[in-house]
């Protein structure tokens, strides 16, 4: 069995000690004795990690992708030469605009790229956007690895976000809490990391948030993963 992994810095591993070894994707692939496929990255937005997703496929067959949905506000962005940058709220900061430091991009574009996400999260950007585009990738992702006879279990970063665990709360009345695209998604259940697997400080569970399951930087710890791992472990073998 061939498995892909792919989503942010949860699926990436950001601050294991022993990140090769330790995340939850080496732990799954070793339980089916096959090689570790993980091609996440820190700061991943849904968009970039569907398209990244198809664009290995084109050239490796796999059986299985475990794919890791992360922070819906997280967008990509493409230049008028093509080319796709992270679009973040991180951005309208002077950190995020410092980072944008090591991108390979003009001084000018860097510059136009900060400006144009100060103005987009404060003018243009919200929760429910993020969540459509969200919802979005995940019908069209689903409907991909239908068309090409690949197996699709998809986990959710939901972070105790309320458009995601409590839409009911901001969607007009005639949408009855569901959204547009949500209703469309015809795949395997999703699997919520947090509310599914290693719990949230605000659901009352005591230490589980930023505690057993979670390093200081609110990423899962060593436990976490193991917890991570044993749920897909368990979807895998209930296909």
């Amino acid at each position: 069995m061939k498995i892909l992994f792919h989503g942010c810095s949860i699926t990436w591993g950001d601050e294991l000690e022993d990140r090769e070894n330790e995340r939850y994707s080496k732990l799954v692939s070793d339980k089916f004795d096959t090689k570790e496929n993980n091609i996440a990255l820190c700061g991943n937005s849904n968009d970039r990690i569907v398209r990244e997703t198809i664009e290995y496929l084109k050239t490796s067959k796999v059986d299985v992708v475990v794919m890791q949905f992360t922070v819906h506000s997280r967008m990509e962005w493409f230049d008028k030469q093509g080319f796709p940058h992270k679009f973040t709220p991180q951005l309208t900061t002077t950190h995020g605009k410092l980072k944008l430091k090591g991108n390979p991009m003009s001084d000018e574009l860097r510059e136009r790229l900060h400006s144009a996400g100060k103005w987009f999260y404060r003018f243009v950007y919200n929760d429910i956007l993020g969540v459509e585009n969200m919802w979005k990738n995940m019908v069209f992702f689903d409907s991909y690895c239908k068309a090409n006879d690949i197996t699709f279990i998809p986990l959710l970063a939901d972070h105790f976000h309320e458009v995601i665990r409590r839409p009911e709360k901001f969607y007009y009345t005639e949408k009855n809490g569901t959204g547009w695209w949500k209703p469309l998604y015809q795949g395997l259940p999703i699997t919520y990391i947090h509310e599914d697997i290693i719990g949230h400080k605000k659901d009352g569970i005591g230490d589980h948030y930023y505690g057993e399951y979670h390093a200081e930087g609110n990423h899962p710890n060593a436990l976490g993963h193991q917890k991570i791992s044993e749920k897909v472990i368990e979807l895998i073998e209930a296909i």
